[in-house]
């Protein structure tokens, strides 16, 4: 193996990897643990509390007196940025043979960024399916009797019981939307929907795809990412990454309010290559430095089961 210190920096690879968009699996890690950039590996991030909805100190002011003094209900949650890194070898060989326009290179690149992506949701996932804030839906989603809406409207209850504030993400796997659309409330919404639109149209043939983006008055989300859960070697068992379960999120990209996690990174992903002479060819290590971190554990609801 070549010494770490013979690797260099490539600036054509990272440039690429970090501007390409791979859409074969849909993932949602950036959208409800957003990327915060920061200098240090470690360090601290201020997590806003409820202060915002707090009215036990008086506001009434005397002519001749100070107003009262209220502060921020924050916490600080502590974060430590982790390397995490992959490697691949492409041969001279098929460098020198590939397909125009195929190129080995750019394709190994895009091989570790999706390998890396996957990995990190995987643990956006293990997050949000530790919390503890959950219910589990009298009747399964794909069940005639579902009560989707009634599930859904109850979560955010709970949710803005706890932290006085209503969830602003909605977020299952595509397999689960298969089955919510072939549920008749949910038809019925669909219809109504597209017959304001469209008054002469008629959806005799609903699929997921009939879904709009935003359903409960909250942003919906629609992984499709899958992962293997096999061992290296054995035969294939392809699952989705974020299961069986439906979430509900508060999101705020800027942190002015509470907000599920953020992702604390202190170095974006990057690519580094070294030539092997004596295998001839080269090997691209793509890598990045980053932690997920909860900010404010009620601000998530896990819908236990759904399907």
């Amino acid at each position: 193996m070549p010494n770490p210190t013979d690797y260099r920096f490539s600036v054509p690879l990272t440039n690429f990897l970090r501007n390409y968009k791979f859409e074969l699996q849909t993932m949602v890690q950036d959208i409800v643990a957003p990327r915060k950039p920061r200098r240090n590996a470690k360090g601290e991030y201020m997590s806003l509390g409820t202060e915002l909805w707090k009215i036990d100190v008086s506001d009434a002011k005397g002519p001749r007196s100070e107003p009262n003094e209220i502060a921020y209900d924050t916490s600080l949650t502590s974060f430590a940025c982790d390397e995490y890194a992959l490697a691949i070898f492409v041969s001279d060989k098929e460098r020198r043979e590939a397909l125009s326009p195929w190129d080995p290179m750019r394709q190994a690149a895009i091989t570790l960024r999706h390998a890396l992506m996957l990995r990190k949701e995987k643990r956006v996932v293990d997050l949000a399916a530790a919390t503890s804030n959950t219910t589990t839906p009298a009747n399964d989603w794909d069940n005639a009797l579902a009560t989707i809406v009634a599930d859904v409207n109850a979560g955010k209850a709970a949710m803005k019981a706890a932290l006085g504030w209503k969830p602003n993400t909605v977020l299952w796997g595509d397999h689960i939307s298969d089955e919510i659309v072939g549920q008749a409330d949910i038809v019925d919404l669909i219809k109504y929907a597209a017959a304001m639109a469209r008054p002469t149209s008629i959806l005799d043939n609903l699929s997921s795809d009939d879904l709009p983006p935003r359903m409960f008055g909250m942003r919906r989300l629609e992984p499709s990412a899958q992962y293997d859960t096999a061992q290296p070697g054995a035969t294939a068992s392809v699952a989705s990454i974020w299961g069986d379960d439906a979430y509900a999120f508060r999101v705020d990209n800027a942190a002015e309010s509470p907000t599920w996690a953020i992702t604390p990174e202190s170095l974006g992903m990057s690519v580094r290559t070294v030539r092997e002479e004596k295998r001839m060819g080269f090997t691209l290590i793509a890598g990045w430095e980053y932690d997920v971190i909860e900010t404010t554990a009620a601000a998530v609801h896990k819908f236990v089961d759904v399907t």
